[in-house]
């Protein structure tokens, strides 16, 4: 039987390490979907827009970070179970430039620096979000902490 070596926790990411980046077509049943989760019916987002046809919802880029950290959590899934969850502590988002329903995006995301503060592991992140013709769409920085403190 093969061992397969679990992937690294986002937790013991160095600064300057990057995320496996990933491509995604944010299809229309995909943003169907996650409008009916925020119970948003803007027309915008699916049927017309200032940007030549409907636009993903901004919030959504915040899942695609997500995503990005779940490329390492969900490979070693069981220690979810037994370990302690994180939390998302600060965020911010720019955004740039709509991403149209249909296009394929490519995020890309780093950790920037790491520390501790009482007890606690903390680590700053950056993701971008860019549109299938490589503009720069959305900028997320984002500061999460792991529940547990050293030792617990």
């Amino acid at each position: 039987m093969q061992v397969v070596k679990p992937r690294k926790h986002p937790s013991e990411f160095e600064p300057g390490e990057e995320f496996k980046p990933f491509e995604l077509v944010l299809n229309r049943e995909m943003v169907n979907y996650f409008l009916v989760g925020i119970d948003d019916r803007h027309p915008w987002y699916t049927e017309t827009s200032p940007f030549d046809g409907p636009v993903m919802p901004p919030v959504i880029a915040h899942t695609l970070s997500v995503r990005s950290r779940a490329y390492y959590i969900w490979d070693a899934f069981h220690a979810l179970l037994v370990e302690p969850a994180g939390v998302h502590y600060n965020y911010s988002a720019e955004y740039i430039d709509p991403v149209k329903v249909g296009e394929k995006v490519t995020v890309k995301g780093k950790c920037l620096t790491t520390y501790v503060r009482r007890g606690r592991k903390f680590s700053d992140t950056e993701y971008n979000v860019y549109g299938e013709d490589g503009r720069l769409c959305v900028h997320l920085l984002e500061t999460h902490t792991w529940l547990a403190k050293e030792g617990e």
